[in-house]
């Protein structure tokens, strides 16, 4: 396999939903109390983070509206952030609704305010949203287990590369995704859980 096959294959595996759907799988074996509430955290992960947004996304391309899987064009990441940010928002109300652990409406509060502002952000630089999806979970990872950035940190990594190797993103956008990804994360979840 060639170093852009196994780059596409990575950026494929990885995009953005699919560490909102880890995280929910890890977050409601860690911190369910009963099996109703394990399926409420991964279902509504499932359902709002995952399936509804490459749902979305895939409209959008068959419509035309986003050229290709990528998102290249740093316009026409308008529509699939919005849809993210209804989504977020209604998981994190659902989230509040069912009296589901606090950590859970935090992420889902964490992705409704950080895609807000990515759609400000998007106005003037593209930045990578793969850095952000993968970098949010991992926030969030570290936020309840500390030691679980290092185990990460490799995966992370190669992510970023092979954003890099497919030329989607300059190091300056991963390295700002990345940050921002981790560190507004952070930030929201401190400030809601304290």
């Amino acid at each position: 396999m060639t170093k852009k096959k196994f780059a596409r294959v990575i950026s494929n595996i990885f995009v953005p939903p699919s560490g909102t759907l880890l995280l929910s799988l890890f977050l409601a074996s860690q911190f369910a109390v009963d099996s109703i509430q394990w399926h409420l955290i991964f279902w509504i992960g499932a359902l709002f983070g995952f399936i509804l947004p490459i749902v979305v996304f895939a409209i959008l391309h068959k419509l035309g509206k986003v050229a290709d899987v990528d998102a290249t064009v740093k316009e026409e990441r308008l529509l699939p952030y919005l849809a993210g940010i209804v989504l977020a928002g209604i998981a994190s109300y659902l989230s509040s609704t069912f009296n589901l652990p606090m950590i859970v409406t935090a992420m889902w509060l964490s992705y409704a305010l950080s895609t807000t502002f990515l759609v400000i952000i998007n106005k003037f630089w593209k930045i990578s949203a793969h850095a952000i999806g993968n970098f949010s979970p991992a926030a969030i990872l570290f936020y309840v287990y500390p030691l679980s950035l290092v185990l990460l940190m490799p995966l992370l990594i190669i992510i970023l590369w092979s954003r890099l190797e497919l030329k989607k993103h300059t190091p300056a956008q991963l390295l700002a995704g990345s940050v921002y990804g981790f560190g507004f994360t952070i930030l929201v979840i401190h400030l809601y859980l304290h």
